[in-house]
């Protein structure tokens, strides 16, 4: 009987953000060395790292001392978002006023709120939990543009995007990993990059497992248990051909499983994917793609 392949995928960009957001504001918060001053006419090494962060991120990523609203309304908190967005890029703010008036929520909203020793980010997570009624609010960033909108909303625009996969399916066709994710082992996590978006491809690197493979940082593919490649198989090289279009059925598959799985087409949602050529498409909202590994910053 033939076995199935594993793959583990890492969703690039969310990586960065949880790993980000994981850390303690202390961490975050470490003063900078004094940068050395550029040769004339070069970017010194620090003004080429911060124009490689986006905006948007740059925004969430800074520090807060404090913030203490008691019933201030939400445009004055906006305009605290808008001030805090002039130095880092500039962030523009964009609310989506039709779909929070739907909620029940404008301008004058009131929002009470005490934080201190955080960031952008955080203050923001709360802010929108703080204001959400039966539908959540959620905010979007990409590029110098942070959107604030509802979760019914974000999903009902859709967007397509291409990711290279050809490297998925050659490493997995060519390296059987071990189903059994004992703590403390070493498996390989496979990072895919949008095609469109920056960088193209796919980077491997070794990592411990530790007590636990279900977390939200990666997802498996395919094998139920039955491949172990400490045992040899003979049947592994019968059909490359067929092995191929196994792994793109076990990816498409935990896609639809394990992303947003009422947004697919096969669970009764608009969204749909398919692999041509190693190429994967797929056409499906923001949130799903920032999953995937899009250039997309997206509240959790």
């Amino acid at each position: 009987m033939k076995s199935k392949p594993l793959i583990v995928l890492v969703a690039s960009w969310c990586v960065v953000l949880n790993a980000w957001a994981q850390s303690t504001p202390t961490d975050r918060q470490q003063p900078q060395s004094t940068p050395q001053k550029a040769a004339p006419g070069k970017a010194s090494p620090v003004a080429r790292v911060k124009s490689a962060v986006p905006p948007v991120m740059a925004l969430l990523r800074s520090p807060v001392e404090r913030v203490a609203w008691d019933n201030a309304p939400f445009s004055m908190v906006l305009e605290w978002l808008e001030d805090r967005g002039a130095s880092a890029g500039p962030v523009h703010v964009r609310p989506n006023w039709r779909a929070l008036n739907a909620e029940g929520i404008d301008k004058d909203a009131e929002v009470t709120l005490e934080m201190s020793d955080t960031n952008v980010y955080e203050i923001l997570i709360e802010l929108l939990d703080g204001l959400s009624n039966g539908d959540p609010l959620h905010y979007v960033g990409e590029g110098d543009v942070l959107r604030i909108t509802t979760r019914t909303d974000l999903r009902r625009h859709l967007v397509s995007r291409s990711y290279d996969v050809n490297q998925i399916i050659a490493q997995i066709r060519g390296q059987r990993l071990n189903p059994r994710f004992d703590i403390g082992q070493t498996v390989h996590i496979v990072t895919f990059f949008p095609v469109d978006g920056a960088g193209v491809g796919v980077t491997t690197q070794p990592i411990d497992v530790g007590t636990s493979m279900f977390s939200d940082d990666f997802f498996s593919v395919g094998n139920n248990g039955r491949n172990n490649p400490g045992r040899g198989n003979d049947d592994d090289d019968d059909d490359d051909e067929g092995a191929e279009e196994e792994i793109i059925q076990d990816l498409l598959e935990n896609i639809y499983t394990t992303i947003e799985p009422d947004t697919w087409n096969l669970n009764g949602g608009p969204g749909t994917a398919g692999v041509f050529n190693g190429v994967l498409t797929v056409r499906n909202s923001i949130d799903v793609h920032a999953q995937l590994g899009a250039p997309f910053i997206v509240s959790p």
